[in-house]
């Protein structure tokens, strides 16, 4: 997704047109076009190719509409935008804590490997590992 700052055009976009010449460098786009009172917006995706825009109309529970003279097409941050940015935020703090908490649990084994001390085995589930005649096994340093 890309943004440009303060890029506002006018615009007529009939409503069955599923393309826009836009000024606007190769990418995608969110975009918002509304009619000149400012009381109809319709949100937009826009993959732009050389000048020419091929637009998903009608996102963010927005309408596709009929824009005549006088309406204006403009990049600015959507509430969808928000939204995917929220999300993913969340998604990175869960593998931040995650993440954490292996680093925690590695320092820990770290620790007990370096300090010359004996450990209990255990498995994945933390269950503590014997052997065939039932004694602990454990890993002895130093």
């Amino acid at each position: 997704m890309q943004f440009v700052n303060n890029w506002q055009r006018d615009i007529v976009l009939p409503l069955a047109a599923d393309q826009a010449a836009l000024d606007l460098p190769d990418g995608q786009y969110r975009l918002t076009l509304t009619n000149k009172a400012g009381t109809l917006q319709e949100v937009v995706g826009a993959t732009v190719v050389a000048g020419t825009a091929a637009l998903s109309r009608g996102l963010e529970g927005t309408a596709r509409a009929d824009w005549s003279a006088g309406s204006v097409i403009y990049c600015a941050l959507t509430a969808g935008l928000f939204q995917a940015l929220s999300e993913n935020v969340a998604a990175l703090e869960q593998e931040n804590a995650l993440l954490t908490a292996l680093l925690a649990e590695l320092a820990s084994r770290v620790t007990v490997l370096e300090g010359g001390s004996s450990t209990l085995l255990v498995d994945s589930a933390g269950n503590q590992l014997v052997d065939n005649e039932g004694k602990y096994l454990e890993v002895k340093n130093g």
